[in-house]
């Protein structure tokens, strides 16, 4: 895999970016050995002409030029890990080992790739997927300089694109007063699906309150457990429909397993357990091999 950039590199240690690494090529494998047995959406022609224009743009404009193209609205996203695979966007996860890797996305012959940990929180996994749809739409063409400036500068465009795409500005203003109470901050996080620091944020972005008052609301968010954690918050990560379907017991229909997937490619059974979410669906504790090209991208 080429070009392979690390957002958390000072925190992730060589274990965790070999693990991140493997996983991606062991992810291309098993996408690919899916593709053969099961009928899915491709990326389209149309996105990816899309994509090239969105490239030049401001990021928070990119994300609502791609909410108007998939036909979004400016309301909540539904589940983002099945909107991206509707879209022909592949989302894996990681294994454990690679968890303080966050995530990362890169294309595979024309495909486009998430892996992501389920070691944080529903709500910051749902900005992570849409993190690395921002390096999708963003930097697919980009030539890492590897310069400091230059990775910081793509990981706040990225960063400034998941923050539009999940709440726009338009729906903070029009869903919240100017500064808020935490109680009507904490209603705006559970429709949005959004942390509650993040809902923060967007109040600040989209002048809804001050530098003053943003302080204070993230003081009074830390005190309630929000720094680290997001108490009352999502129960569950959200699934995947393609794998629900694959490893489905439905009547009928065609189905599969980990065990024959790790068989036929030769790999242990507990990566594509890991990679398909099998071993990660659960509830969350919102408390305190040829490859071809990929460029992957690491946070």
């Amino acid at each position: 895999m080429d070009e392979v950039n690390f957002r958390a590199g000072r925190r992730a240690s060589a274990v965790h970016r070999h693990a991140a690494v493997a996983a991606g090529t062991f992810g291309v494998m098993v996408d690919r050995w899916i593709s053969e047995h099961f009928t899915r959406p491709s990326w389209s022609v149309s996105d990816a002409a899309a994509v090239d224009e969105l490239e030049t743009t401001d990021p928070a404009l990119a994300a609502q030029t791609l909410r108007l193209m998939w036909g979004l609205g400016e309301g909540p996203l539904p589940n983002i890990v099945q909107l991206c695979e509707s879209k022909g966007i592949r989302v894996y996860g990681l294994p454990s080992v690679a968890k303080v890797v966050d995530a990362f996305s890169g294309w595979s012959d024309g495909t486009p790739y998430i892996f992501l940990s389920r070691s944080k929180t529903a709500e910051r996994s749902r900005f992570d997927i849409a993190h690395e749809l921002g390096h999708l739409i963003l930097h697919s063409a980009t030539v890492d300089s590897g310069s400091e400036a230059h990775h910081r500068q793509e990981e706040e465009d990225a960063d400034r694109f998941a923050a539009e795409l999940l709440a726009p500005a338009s729906s903070v203003a029009d869903g919240l007063p100017r500064h808020p109470s935490v109680d009507q901050v904490l209603a705006f996080r559970s429709r949005f699906k959004v942390s509650a620091m993040m809902t923060a944020k967007a109040l600040l972005r989209s002048s809804r309150t001050d530098n003053a008052g943003y302080r204070r609301l993230c003081s009074a968010l830390a005190r309630r457990g929000f720094r680290t954690g997001e108490p009352g918050g999502m129960a569950h990560h959200e699934r995947s429909r393609i794998f629900t379907h694959i490893f489905g017991t439905g009547a009928g229909a065609k189905r599969t397993t980990a065990d024959r997937i790790a068989a036929d490619l030769s790999l242990p059974v507990e990566d594509v357990h890991a990679l398909t979410f099998r071993t990660q669906v659960h509830a969350v504790n919102a408390e305190p091999t040829k490859t071809g090209s990929s460029g992957f991208r690491v946070r």
